[in-house]
């Protein structure tokens, strides 16, 4: 049986983001874009709220029943419980659950080895960065954590009208092209970057895979609008001249390793 110092040491350095329904939707607690919920179990039994929340909920201190192996969350008083939630498991080796006993479809996922002070930087301090995805490209999963990068690394995620990786470069395009004042973004076709990466780099950066091809696009607006102009013009000059169409990545390797074009 796991004691109350074993939960909380799996716990204690972890930040965890509510989700409920089947959606597995966030929440707001106010008016501000990062007023999400967020709770951290902190050492003297009560509940910390690391984000900018503009009321808290009514739960607000933690207990351990080591009995039934459940984690209790009570009122302001510490006398009325206000929720029970199943121990804290590792699932996929990603996440740490904490899984709503008294409530369907509601937990508590924290994204492992990850919490607010280390990982936020202040929005102040940062260009306008986006990352641009299509949910049909991605996995329910892959969407799910998406979540990670809009909590820490303070990012605006843009969801793009594309089914395939022409139809992502192409969407893409006409977004950087429209948004002026964007000046870091990262295109996403395949998978996801590591969160313990900068998503945003000060040069260009292409990622591929050995089954995906061309994965990721991601730099400075000038350097990213580049190359996504030089694919669509010669995928649609193949279009035009009836020539077989290469995917990205072979266009790429053919424009900026063989230099043929």
């Amino acid at each position: 049986m796991m004691t109350e110092e074993e939960m909380l040491a799996l716990c204690a350095d972890h930040d965890f983001i509510y989700k409920t329904g089947k959606e597995k939707m966030m929440i707001c607690m106010g008016d501000n874009s990062d007023a999400i919920l967020i709770i951290r179990l902190n050492r003297d039994h009560t509940l910390g709220f690391p984000s900018n929340i503009g009321f808290y909920p009514e739960e607000r201190c933690w207990h351990w029943d080591e009995k039934n192996q459940n984690l209790l969350f009570t009122d302001a008083t510490d006398k009325n419980i206000v929720a029970k939630y199943a121990a804290p498991v590792v699932e996929e080796g990603k996440y740490l659950v904490l899984r709503n006993l008294t409530k369907a479809d509601t937990w508590y996922v924290s994204y492992m080895a990850f919490n607010m002070e280390n990982q936020v930087q202040v929005r102040a301090n940062l260009s306008k960065q986006s990352i641009l995805m299509a949910s049909g490209m991605h996995t329910d999963d892959e969407q799910v954590q998406v979540d990670a990068y809009v909590i820490y690394k303070q990012a605006e995620v843009v969801w793009l009208e594309a089914q395939t990786d022409w139809q992502l470069i192409n969407a893409a395009w006409q977004k950087i092209v429209q948004d002026s004042e964007l000046q870091r973004t990262c295109v996403v076709l395949h998978g996801l970057p590591s969160i313990t990466e900068d998503v945003f780099p000060a040069k260009l950066k292409l990622e591929f895979g050995d089954e995906t091809g061309l994965q990721l696009i991601a730099g400075p607006r000038r350097n990213v609008l580049s190359v996504l102009s030089q694919l669509l013009i010669e995928h649609n000059r193949e279009i035009l001249s009836v020539e077989e169409c290469l995917p990205p990545a072979k266009l790429i390797q053919d424009i900026y390793v063989d230099g043929r074009r």
